[in-house]
């Protein structure tokens, strides 16, 4: 019984259809990663999927900039969507994606000083532990500034307009 309470609980509190929009709009930039990066790409490589293709780059500047901009945009709404928070908590969450996201970016244009932050135990968790490496080998591109700018923009006004409280 108090699995079943617990279940009811958790499902009035999340707003499912954040949730969703969210989650298939990261496999939608999944699939845009797959086609347009290279297949040394770090999550393309991960995946183990066999694709002997050199960069496609067939989106032009889109391809290049929609990562940034479903990241910030889906992570938005899967947050959202979990806490299912009222209108100011949307705005808390956007603008903590927004930071979050500005600040990894920034990090490619120093990435001396950022590489140095990465404490040393993300080596051992999944995902994490090609923190280092984003800094150290990515590329800082002001189009992606604005990509993740607008992300949080769509993010914040999608969620606004699924919100249920």
């Amino acid at each position: 019984m108090l699995v079943c309470n617990f279940s009811k609980q958790l499902s009035d509190s999340v707003n499912t259809v954040q949730m969703l929009v969210g989650f298939f709009s990261l496999v939608l930039g999944a699939v845009f990663y797959i086609i347009d990066r290279s297949p040394n790409t770090y999550f393309i490589w991960l995946s183990g999927l066999d694709i002997n293709k050199i960069n496609l780059n067939c989106f032009g500047l889109i391809g290049d900039v929609f990562a940034d901009f479903v990241h910030t945009y889906a992570f938005i709404l899967l947050t959202c969507g979990f806490l299912s928070c009222g209108k100011k908590g949307l705005l808390w969450i956007t603008i903590g994606w927004l930071g979050f996201d500005l600040l990894m970016e920034t990090g490619q244009y120093y990435p001396q000083m950022f590489v140095t932050l990465v404490p040393k135990w993300f080596d051992t968790v999944p995902f994490f532990e090609n923190t280092q490496n984003f800094f150290r080998y990515g590329t800082f591109d002001p189009a992606d500034i604005v990509a993740i700018i607008c992300g949080a923009i769509m993010g914040y006004c999608t969620a606004f307009i699924l919100n249920k409280k």
